[in-house]
């Protein structure tokens, strides 16, 4: 898919969360308060289920590897949606397009074992003198 249909992702509405209510100034723990006075907030980012909702959308219409200009407006999206970086953007599709991978490896090592197994077991059929692929009935 082209950088085109990409744009056109963006502006689609994907359900604005009200942002009335929230504290102003900067955002920093996802619209949550930490647990203690002492605590610290944690410099991992924690993305809203929006933002994973958004990201999810995005890269199921084809957007895979982002261009600096597409994670500059993908991280400006999200931004309206809780506190988020261009690096969080460009490692979540990173991150996705590995798992991706790993998903499409394991499911194909599952198909041959389950083929092997298959053939293990017409073969043995056959040798055993019981109905396999080799045997012709009449």
């Amino acid at each position: 898919m082209g950088y085109s249909k990409t744009i056109n992702i963006f502006h689609t509405e994907v359900g604005v969360k009200s942002l009335q209510g929230r504290s102003g100034g900067d955002d920093c723990y996802n619209g949550h308060q930490p647990s203690s006075a002492a605590s610290q907030p944690s410099s991992r980012w924690n993305p809203t289920p929006e933002q994973l909702r958004v990201l999810d959308e995005l890269f199921g219409h084809g957007l895979k590897t982002p261009t600096a200009q597409q994670i500059l407006q993908v991280t400006a999206r999200l931004r309206h949606f809780g506190k988020i970086e261009g690096k969080n953007v460009f490692y979540w599709f990173q991150n996705h397009r590995a798992r991706e991978r790993q998903k499409r490896r394991r499911e194909l090592m599952s198909m041959r074992q389950y083929h092997s197994k298959e053939q293990q077991l017409w073969s043995n059929k056959e040798s055993a003198g019981g109905i396999g692929l080799g045997t012709v009935l009449y």
